[in-house]
């Protein structure tokens, strides 16, 4: 007896699952990135060595040149995760491949979409590795680094988790927080990609959330 397989609804599995994957990696380069900032200005500020670089440099640059040197190294492992994926994708999996009956491909994955995305980390990047930057450079013991680090830590969890809860509920009809969040600087680092990905998200709101974060 034949026996057929028809998809109910139009969701895209492989974008759910890709949006779900640079989600987690965005929030986990944001995060530790910015934390790694934050903790080398504590470091050199307990060690001394800050009060030799500001003989020959203002502070606010020493702090924009940290933030620069963290972020170009997230943004080249981010690039390079982007990469070595989308090789083993082409070598690795077949070209029928199935998920549920469904097809797994990075169609969804543009170059438009793939764009959008790093200026997305990159302004999130920026936005919490100056908060963090900050934090390192209010304390001046590093074991006060985790306790001034406190409320960057709880602004970029909370964000995450709106996004993921956002993500991991997303369907034909928005609701007020998937539409609010995307404008909140804080959270549309971790929205936005994963919205691109799974539908088509209007250019002005798009460049409305670029321009707040």
């Amino acid at each position: 007896m034949p026996v057929s397989e028809e998809i109910a609804g139009e969701m895209d599995l492989s974008g759910y699952i890709l949006g779900i994957v640079i989600l987690m990696l965005m929030f986990f380069a944001i995060y530790y990135y910015g934390y790694g900032v934050s903790m080398s200005i504590a470091t050199e500020k307990t060690s001394r060595v800050m009060e030799t670089l500001v003989v020959s440099a203002k502070p606010s640059r020493i702090l924009i040149g940290k933030c620069l040197g963290m972020g170009a190294l997230g943004l080249l492992q981010i690039v390079g995760v982007m990469i070595f994926a989308a090789f083993c994708y082409k070598l690795l999996v077949p070209a029928d491949y199935l998920i549920m009956g469904m097809p797994l491909s990075l169609s969804s994955f543009t170059l438009e979409r793939a764009i959008i995305i790093i200026a997305y980390f990159i302004l999130g990047y920026s936005l919490y590795a100056v908060l963090n930057a900050v934090c390192g450079a209010a304390v001046s013991k590093i074991e006060d680094i985790n306790s001034a680090m406190m409320p960057v830590m709880l602004i970029s969890m909370i964000s995450f988790y709106i996004g993921y809860f956002t993500a991991l509920s997303a369907s034909g009809t928005e609701s007020l927080l998937q539409k609010v969040a995307i404008y909140i600087p804080f959270c549309s680092p971790f929205i936005v990609p994963f919205k691109i990905l799974n539908g088509d998200v209007p250019a002005v709101d798009i460049l409305i959330s670029l321009a707040l974060l």
